[in-house]
């Protein structure tokens, strides 16, 4: 009775720490990841430093930031701008994404930042990690071993519509994404038993308040 007692207990220490090493392989795994979008976009930078600033993004979603930014320093929530071109309806157009938190944060800080194309493109690359460690982990649900997930995972921010269109000009449409991929992976941990609701509504919630209909769109196909 004693022996049987000792190998169970033998059997469950050695499953924790085989547990302990995949959860560390998969952590490093996806901090490798995210190191080669890192680097990828540091390239594009060296040869383009103008890349992430183009467009939509310098025309229209920057300065949002900044308008939307100095209202909520102000302590104003400005769901609407009567002098503003299309009369300002932040809450209607959405995609100022007036009640995502990250966006809020993102925009309490562009009034502050002197260099306006770097900080779009440091913007984008936290996103585009979003994006690769989202698609890296849902790689994992679905049987990818932690290697070949990081290579979709960090391949994903540099497939051409992601890179030359969503990363380059239209930058709502790249953090719908990066948040549907993680919902998408908190989804199916939840539907599979392995983690409760509670990820999965937080990054619904984040892709739906972006305020872009494709990313809602996204968000309703995953669900």
């Amino acid at each position: 009775m004693t022996e049987r007692v000792l190998d169970q207990q033998s059997s469950g220490t050695r499953r924790a720490g085989q547990g302990r090493a995949e959860r560390r392989e998969r952590r490093l795994w996806a901090l490798a990841a995210s190191a080669v979008v890192t680097l990828g976009y540091g390239i594009v930078l060296m040869v383009n430093p103008r890349f992430f600033y183009q467009d939509d993004t310098d025309g229209g979603a920057v300065p949002i930031w900044i308008d939307v930014g100095l209202a909520l320093r102000a302590g104003d929530l400005p769901i609407l701008e009567p002098g503003q071109w299309m009369a300002g309806n932040y809450a209607v157009e959405g995609q100022s994404s007036l009640f995502n938190p990250v966006q809020a944060l993102i925009n309490v800080i562009a009034p502050s930042i002197d260099d306006l194309s770097l900080y779009a493109a440091v913007v984008k690359l936290v996103f585009a990690v979003v994006l690769a460690t989202g698609v890296y982990r849902t790689a994992l649900e679905y049987g990818a071993s932690p290697p070949w997930a990081a290579a979709a995972g960090a391949a994903m921010p540099f497939t051409g519509f992601t890179l030359y269109y969503d990363s380059a000009t239209w930058v709502t449409g790249l953090m719908g994404s990066a948040w549907v991929a993680q919902a998408w992976a908190s989804s199916v941990r939840y539907s599979r038993g392995r983690s409760g609701p509670l990820p999965a509504v937080i990054f619904l919630y984040l892709a739906l308040s972006v305020g872009y209909v494709h990313a809602a769109i996204m968000a309703g196909a995953v669900v």
